[in-house]
């Protein structure tokens, strides 16, 4: 990778605790700092374990292996990097933690969604009108709120693209 520089990311607590990622950093990438997982666990407390996980914008996909750590059932990893997915899905290999992550590849270019499988990623979905997540929020009654675009069609893909998209907000129910 151009531009990169190879460091080490710790696994702060649970069964994983103090084992070491090795990870590639290169330009745009933010790895979470310790800190900030610390402090972002500690809000969740109870609310992790033997609950599924995920790890929106998995990048090293730490803030997930931290999850499965601290006792999460499963972990769905969700990056646009072909290359932080290899990474993430070696480091599920490596922690014995293949059956309970999941990765998947999200590509707004093409718009599809792949599921990583090993190797290789296999396409779950490519559909011209995807619609990909911009925010989400739980209301007091545990409903999601969900905003989303097409950002595809935004100047960040397409230089011509208007300044606004629009929005959509979506309501899932708690069941």
């Amino acid at each position: 990778m151009a531009n990169s520089s190879k460091t080490e990311i710790r696994i702060v607590a649970g069964s994983l605790r103090g084992r070491r990622l090795t990870v590639f950093v290169h330009e745009g990438l933010r790895p979470t700092p310790q800190r900030v997982r610390e402090s972002f666990f500690s809000i969740l407390g109870n609310a992790v374990p033997e609950r599924p996980f995920v790890d929106v914008f998995a990048g090293t996909g730490v803030v997930g292996l931290e999850a499965l750590s601290r006792g999460a059932s499963s972990a769905t990893f969700v990056e646009r990097d072909n290359r932080l997915g290899n990474d993430i899905e070696a480091h599920l290999r490596e922690f014995g933690l293949t059956r309970e992550g999941q990765l998947l590849i999200t590509s707004p270019e093409d718009s599809s969604i792949k599921l990583w499988e090993g190797d290789r990623a296999r396409t779950l979905i490519a559909d011209p009108n995807l619609r990909w997540p911009d925010s989400m929020a739980e209301a007091p009654d545990g409903s999601i709120y969900v905003t989303a675009s097409r950002i595809q069609d935004s100047a960040w893909f397409n230089k011509d693209a208007p300044a606004a998209l629009p929005t959509k907000l979506y309501r899932m129910l708690k069941t």
